[in-house]
């Protein structure tokens, strides 16, 4: 007896490509951003952004830039730089130092090990329009690298000294 075989509809071929894709899509090393408040105090002071650079093929590329709490998806075992701007009332803050400001960040393991703990944030610009100055800091992530299929919390703790 000659078997037969059955064909598979193309709806049902077409959805189980659909869910491949999907889920090499969601795995891999991620990023989370908590929210550390991004609204502004009553003084105008706030976070602005973060992005997520990371060292890949010989450069320097973009993952994401948030400006709220998120996830960016990173390749593993990569550098990763955080660019932070934050915004500072210019009347409370008469020039740009770390006397007046500082920025922390703290990037987690999902198994609790924590990688960068209040690690501070190198000032790289600023600029000032409206009254505030827009101020950019930025840490690099060079040891212990990210790890295949982890997902690491991150959080910033923007500090302001009148």
């Amino acid at each position: 007896m000659k078997k037969k075989l059955i064909p598979i509809p193309a709806v049902a071929l077409a959805s189980v490509l659909i869910l491949m894709f999907a889920l090499a899509f969601n795995a891999g090393t991620r990023l989370v951003l908590a929210s550390p408040g991004w609204s502004a105090d009553s003084y105008g002071n706030a976070l602005v952004y973060v992005e997520v650079w990371q060292y890949h093929d010989g450069a320097w590329v973009l993952r994401g830039n948030l400006t709220d709490e998120g996830s960016v998806k990173i390749f593993h075992g990569e550098k990763v730089n955080f660019t932070v701007c934050v915004k500072a009332n210019a009347t409370l803050i008469p020039e740009v130092s770390s006397d007046y400001i500082r920025v922390y960040m703290n990037i987690t393991h999902q198994n609790g090990t924590k990688i960068w703990e209040l690690k501070e944030l190198n000032y790289t610009s600023h600029t000032t329009t409206g009254g505030f100055h827009y101020i950019k800091y930025e840490g690099v992530w060079s040891t212990s690298l990210p790890e295949e299929g982890v997902t690491y919390d991150c959080a910033v703790d923007y500090r302001q000294y009148y």
